[in-house]
């Protein structure tokens, strides 16, 4: 039997595993601190939760209507208002997934490989707090077209005003901000086919000149616009079995997304038996519907293109 008394000599591994690490990790970073359509300020409420206040954030939310009246002159004014909040409580919650790697892996994959895995990682957790925000979809009590339908540009102008009029829910308070219209791509297509048609410039007398909105339509098939409201599509709003979708008509003040100081964060340990590393990416964020008076859904038809 070998002595080893001594530190051994000639003895080797397969590779140093430590420059692994970096590459896998660095590239994870950098795909989940980036901001993503309903993460963003611009988009959604976006409070950041300082770290030793536990996993529940608490929200004011003021639905009186104060009453000014008529008074006299050289009287009381005797119309006292109450300041009553209605609480929101919001709770945060932990995501994860984790990566093993052995020893050798530095040595049989090329590092585009392990910069691939850091990437997965982080496109993981951005793409699950994307799928947490859309969820939030369902919620509003309001909704345009049904199952089965075709999109009709009409309900987002329709949205549109609504929102910033508000006359439905509650203290009635309109939007202050601009409403953004989230919608699926199979949503629209139908309309953007139907206005798009090259075809459709044709008249007893010949072809018209394509021109205008049809000629973008051709050039471009997007439309970023419509009847003055702002579209961002968004492929990852499910479509269900039946080939519909759940898009959103919403303003800012609707959705909450919560960050905090552990929005992403790795670990890395060592497993000797294993003759591996094993890291890990956690994600502790919430997200939230903060007031129905700012959404209105939009359901209709997302069935494949043909």
């Amino acid at each position: 039997m070998a002595n080893y008394a001594q530190a051994p000599t000639g003895i080797t591994t397969s590779q140093d595993f430590a420059a692994l690490e970096p590459v896998v990790l660095s590239r994870a970073r950098e795909v989940a601190e980036r901001d993503t359509l309903l993460t963003s300020s611009s988009v959604v409420t976006r409070i950041t939760m300082p770290q030793g206040q536990g996993r529940r954030i608490h929200i004011p939310r003021f639905t009186q209507r104060w009453v000014a009246r008529n008074i006299q002159e050289g009287q009381p004014i005797n119309n006292p208002q109450r300041l009553l909040p209605d609480v929101q409580s919001f709770t945060t919650y932990e995501i994860g997934l984790d990566f093993i790697a052995t020893d050798q892996t530095e040595w049989y994959m090329p590092e585009q490989i392990l910069a691939r895995a850091g990437r997965m990682m982080g496109a993981a957790i951005k793409r699950r707090q994307e799928e947490d925000m859309l969820s939030l979809f369902q919620l509003p009590t309001r909704t345009l077209g049904a199952p089965g339908n075709v999109f009709n540009p009409n309900w987002l102008a329709a949205a549109s005003m609504r929102l910033q009029v508000n006359t439905e829910i509650f203290p009635y308070d309109p939007a202050t901000k601009k409403p953004l219209a989230v919608l699926h791509r199979y949503q629209v297509y139908p309309i953007l086919q139907l206005s798009g048609t090259i075809g459709s410039n044709a008249f007893s007398g010949g072809r018209a000149p394509i021109t205008g909105w049809t000629e973008k339509l051709i050039q471009q098939f997007d439309i970023r616009e419509l009847y003055g409201q702002a579209i961002a599509y968004h492929d990852m709003i499910p479509i269900d079995a039946n080939d519909d979708a759940t898009g959103c008509v919403f303003t800012p003040d609707a959705f909450l997304y919560i960050q905090t100081s552990r929005s992403f964060f790795t670990e890395r340990e060592r497993d000797i038996s294993l003759r591996a590393t094993l890291i890990t990416a956690t994600s502790h964020y919430g997200v939230g519907y903060l007031d129905d008076q700012f959404a209105i859904r939009i359901v209709c038809d997302a069935s494949l293109p043909v």
